[in-house]
């Protein structure tokens, strides 16, 4: 038995509103979730409409949303996040200016500190740490720091004044 274009609609809606109970989803990863369904063109355009009119997307609250979660709960650089909004499908204007607003309130250097800080302590086994004691972990330690922060996506003066700070 074929389903109706109504029927078609409000289960594609149902559907949207578990995807939103979990998080908020920007409004292409919605598109992409609901086209993996195989919801017509028709039916996705009217959940996202629907969605529009109650605020429920929005995509510059998502930005917001997502960058202050990954700063706060994956001490993420900001490079990082962009990157994850871009994948979401967020317009990179409103990531630039996010992330821009975002800036003033968060030190990248800072997380990368505590990251590092993190880090060589579970690379030397002790708990509190000393610039004797991140000299005693060497250059390997040192490798594996650097290449720790770069791959959570911290810039080189990051980095670097991190690991001078660390080794002095």
């Amino acid at each position: 038995m074929k389903m109706t274009d109504e029927e078609n609609f409000d289960k594609a809606l149902s559907y949207a509103y578990r995807l939103f109970k979990y998080r908020p989803r920007s409004r292409k990863e919605l598109q992409e979730r609901l086209k993996l369904q195989r919801y017509n063109t028709a039916i996705i355009d009217r959940v996202i409409h629907e969605f529009e009119q109650q605020g429920l997307i929005d995509d510059k609250r998502f930005a917001r949303l997502w960058a202050l979660t990954r700063i706060q709960r994956k001490s993420s650089s900001l490079t990082n996040i962009k990157g994850e909004l871009l994948l979401k499908g967020v317009d990179s204007q409103i990531i630039d200016d996010t992330l821009g607003r975002l800036k003033k309130d968060f030190n990248e250097y800072e997380i990368a500190k505590s990251l590092a800080t993190k880090k060589l302590r579970l690379l030397t086994g002790v708990k509190k740490l000393n610039p004797a004691i991140a000299r005693k972990g060497g250059i390997k330690a040192k490798k594996r720091l650097f290449d720790y922060l770069k791959r959570r996506g911290f810039c080189f003066d990051v980095i670097y004044k991190v690991l001078d700070e660390i080794y002095d």
